[in-house]
């Protein structure tokens, strides 16, 4: 089985080439094969020089060992790829020896990016690029990028933390633990979750997988999402949207009802993208709207908890328990009073630290190394500027105070298809961002347009067919973009406002008028 991944960056100002890396060559786009060292030397002029050149990977620090440990291992056939990893407080002073840069968890401000003056990549090891000044990376020239959750097994490691946190608080995991030390049996009694209510605050891709896990236990699901339109869905295998996404829930609602969510609630499990607009959503007014002794669970970032509000409620007994996988500072400190309480569980930032979702991104940002360094082009069919909206949770009181647009560049061409390595990895990419949560544009490179090349149409209908589709031009035939959900914690915010959305339906009515009409003049 093949996989293809498509490269989507951020981009911005002009900033000098470093001599590290090559100038770019002509477009890349691969046949589903295995890439070999001889491969770059058949990318174009110069390229061959390049082996003498290395390109430096940076991993930010020693937590998280899988990342730099499996990317270097998918890398090891390659000596003109460098892999290495420093102490998150050498990396001001080491960073401007690299041309790639893994973040992980260390925070990028715009003093550290003008440190890094050969950098052309920073990347996240997941989805998480909160700690990363992205205004100041464009301004430098250096292209931003995440890896999406749904398309790596992130999201499904992510689900299914979710699901084990869950059980460990209906079963009392601690008070299991402390009575095995004390040989006791039969204790604690449990709950069970057969059915109780589960609200999903948060419906991108964690959402749509730990709905899809949560289904056999028989448990009624309540989700919000800022957009419920199947053009936010992610997309099914075929490239369609995929409506059928809607069924996983039982009752959906927007950023005005996480109140009455909450209230109707036994568990609450957050899987929303931090940013302005969300830190601190889960307040004390959102921990009075829970259920008297209902759970709370986080898989997604520590800020999304206020943690003077859950201590109280923890404290006062109104929350009935607390799991998280994220914590407000990490490491967090294994004595800090929360922990102290007999109902909460925390585990150490390991919801999406599976072997098969960090083989999948360690091959993901060796294909991007790989890429860079063989210098292929980083310009493709321009797409649109996306400005930033204010973010539908910012109805609460908190806004997200940014309109900037940035414009990107698309890779979606500048693509490898690689045999994987077991397990077999599912298609990944990564995803543009823009300053404050970023968009997804993803290419689907259908059948439609050569369905109708091959059909016996001459050159005039493919003319006016051109003259009228919604389609982009680009060199791989058939592509068109699509807007998708940003799924983020994997988050799940749409970057198009229904305003927006109802604006592409109307053009797209008419064109379609007009192009009948065509058609119809032609005798078509």
């Amino acid at each position: 089985m093949f996989t293809q991944f498509s490269i989507l960056f951020a981009m911005g100002g002009k900033r000098a080439r470093s001599p590290g890396l090559r100038s770019p060559t002509p477009r890349l786009s691969r046949s589903p094969s295995s890439i070999t060292s001889a491969d770059f030397l058949r990318m174009g002029d110069g390229v061959e020089k390049s082996h003498n050149d290395i390109t430096n990977v940076l991993f930010c620090g020693f937590h998280f060992p899988a990342s730099q440990n499996y990317t270097r291992e998918y890398l090891k056939g390659y000596p003109f790829i460098k892999v290495d990893e420093v102490a998150l407080d050498e990396v001001p002073n080491v960073i401007h020896r690299y041309h790639i840069c893994v973040v992980k968890n260390r925070r990028f401000d715009a003093t550290v990016i003008d440190k890094a003056v050969q950098m052309k990549l920073l990347m996240q090891f997941g989805v998480g690029l909160e700690g990363v000044d992205i205004e100041a990376a464009t301004r430098c020239n250096i292209k931003v990028a995440r890896i999406p959750g749904s398309s790596t097994g992130n999201a499904a490691s992510c689900a299914e933390m979710a699901i084990y946190l869950i059980l460990g608080l209906l079963r009392k995991q601690k008070e299991m633990d402390n009575a095995v030390k004390q040989k006791h049996l039969g204790v604690p009694v449990g709950e069970i979750l057969l059915g109780k209510t589960v609200f999903i605050l948060g419906f991108g891709a964690i959402g749509v997988d730990l709905a899809k896990r949560l289904r056999p236990f028989g448990v009624k699901i309540l989700a919000t999402k800022r957009s419920w339109t199947s053009m936010s869905l992610p997309p099914n295998a075929s490239g369609a949207p995929n409506d059928e996404i809607d069924h996983l829930v039982d009752k959906k609602g927007g950023p005005e009802n996480l109140y009455e969510f909450a209230g109707e609630a036994d568990i609450v499990v957050t899987c929303l993208a931090l940013n302005a607009a969300t830190a601190g959503i889960v307040d004390g007014r959102f921990l009075s709207s829970m259920r008297k002794g209902s759970l709370l669970v986080n898989i997604a970032r520590g800020g999304l908890l206020d943690y003077n509000a859950v201590h109280q409620h923890l404290q006062s007994g109104h929350l009935g328990g607390l799991a998280i996988d994220v914590a407000w500072t990490e490491p967090f400190d294994p004595e800090d009073p929360v922990l102290k309480f007999p109902n909460v569980l925390i585990t150490p930032h390991v919801a999406g630290v599976t072997e098969y979702s960090y083989r999948t991104m360690a091959k993901v940002v060796g294909d991007c190394a790989l890429q860079l360094h063989a210098g292929s082009p980083l310009t493709g069919a321009a797409i649109p500027q996306f400005g930033s909206k204010m973010n539908g949770y910012s109805k609460m009181g908190v806004s997200t105070g940014i309109t900037t647009k940035l414009s990107s560049t698309d890779f979606s061409d500048l693509t490898f298809s690689l045999e994987p390595k077991e397990p077999t990895p599912v298609e990944a990419g990564v995803k543009i961002h823009d300053q404050r949560n970023g968009v997804i544009l993803g290419r689907n490179c259908g059948s439609a347009s050569q369905r109708f090349r091959d059909n016996g149409t001459t050159s005039l209908q493919n003319m006016v067919r051109r003259a009228f589709s919604m389609r982009k031009p680009s060199s791989a035939a058939g592509g068109y973009w699509r807007m998708h959900d940003t799924g983020d914690g994997d988050g799940e915010f749409v970057e198009q406002e229904q305003q927006q959305q109802e604006e592409v339906r109307s053009s797209r009515k008419k064109k379609g008028k007009l192009l009948r009409a065509c058609k119809k003049l032609l005798g078509i």
